[in-house]
């Protein structure tokens, strides 16, 4: 289109020029011979200048044709690579609507372990611990048995932490009935959870045969009904710290919360899940808990394997049932972060909150032990 526009402007000018030449010539004849050119010589100018353009408009526009086919051609042969080369690329595969969807319990399967935990140093450490611990299903002798019996039995179960624990002060036993745990980068441990056992664990008779029928007599009253224990909080001083409560077996990893690792359950308070031998392994099961007087009960029943939770009293059903993995099971507090809180075996002058649990267990009020009390340490039933 250039190229036209100029030879446009290249024909007005000859023309122009023809009409001024034309005019000279006039002049010209004009003023040589004192007389005007005529009417022939006039249109005889007239027909060359028009043949002229004519010969010139001619070439200019078969010219400007060919130019214009040329250009159209390149521009489509320039579309059609360029859509060539598009169909060359690799197509995304367009999504099958013919699949079926996937099965309820492909749904349920454990997710793949995200990449925090897996690289999670205390659960690196915690399954390289079970690979090299075995459970241990020990019960105390019978002389520590009989000895159970006849005191002030569930004054002899006692939270005692692990040395490192103690060597570095996180967690500090008063009294024997609370516990205060403060775990902080600071402390020189590089795990944030913790946990703390008991030294004896909840009997079950049907793992050990007695020979002295009265301590088993005395052993299946009192111990195969009911094991229970409650925890109450105190103090907590960060709104993110979780507390966990269950059992676990022994050796556990100290450094992880019941629930977390194999053989164990833990109810816990960020979430109100229970975890069961895995921290993959969680559901939920009861309200959120953690705060200031709340108080959680832990119970467990040799005859049916049954382990349950309670708030305030309150019984929330059934966590899980023990049948073929029927171990020896130890009551088990854990936390991520710091809190105190007060642990109540039946022995203590407060008693449960769970009602159902008052009548069970040697030092529970209203037991077998309470029973064979002095009258002045009876305590008023509601």
């Amino acid at each position: 289109m250039i190229y036209s526009n100029n030879i446009l402007i290249y024909i007005f000018l000859i023309l122009n020029n023809l009409k001024t030449a034309s005019s000279g010539a006039v002049l010209f004849v004009v003023n040589s011979n004192g007389s005007g050119c005529s009417n022939a010589c006039i249109a005889l100018f007239s027909l060359l200048g028009i043949a002229v353009a004519i010969i010139i408009s001619s070439c200019v526009y078969c010219y400007s044709k060919r130019y214009g086919r040329k250009e159209k051609y390149n521009s489509s042969s320039s579309n059609t690579m360029i859509t060539n080369d598009l169909n060359d690329l690799e197509q995304p595969a367009l999504p099958s609507y013919d699949l079926q969807p996937p099965a309820y319990t492909e749904l349920n399967n454990s997710s793949p372990l995200p990449p925090t935990l897996v690289h999670s140093e205390s659960f690196d450490d915690a399954e390289e611990f079970s690979k090299n611990n075995q459970t241990i299903d020990l019960l105390p002798s019978d002389d520590v048995i009989q000895e159970l019996l006849n005191q002030d039995t569930y004054s002899y179960w006692k939270f005692i932490p692990e040395k490192i624990l103690q060597q570095l002060e996180i967690v500090i036993v008063n009294n024997e009935r609370e516990l205060i745990i403060n775990n902080s980068k600071k402390k020189g441990l590089k795990y944030n959870e913790i946990m703390v056992q008991c030294n004896l664990p909840f009997l079950n008779p049907k793992k050990f045969i007695n020979e002295n029928n009265e301590i088993r007599v005395k052993s299946e009253e009192n111990f195969i009904e009911l094991h229970y224990f409650e925890i109450t909080i105190v103090e907590k001083f960060s709104d993110v710290t979780n507390i966990a409560i269950g059992l676990t077996t022994k050796p556990y990893p100290y450094f992880r919360l019941p629930g977390y690792n194999k053989y164990s359950i833990g109810y816990h308070s960020n979430n109100g899940h229970k975890y069961q031998n895995s921290q993959l392994n969680l559901q939920a099961y009861g309200p959120k808990w953690g705060e200031l007087g709340d108080t959680i009960g832990c119970g467990y029943k040799p005859s049916s394997g049954e382990v349950f939770f309670t708030k305030d009293g309150e019984y929330l059903g059934i966590a899980h049932i023990y049948e073929e993995e029927n171990h020896v099971w130890y009551p088990t507090v854990g936390a991520e972060g710091t809190c105190k809180i007060e642990i109540n075996f039946g022995d203590s002058h407060n008693m449960f909150k769970y009602k159902q649990a008052r009548s069970f267990g040697p030092g529970a009020q209203g037991g077998w032990l309470y029973k064979h009390l002095d009258p002045a340490k009876k305590w008023a039933e509601d």
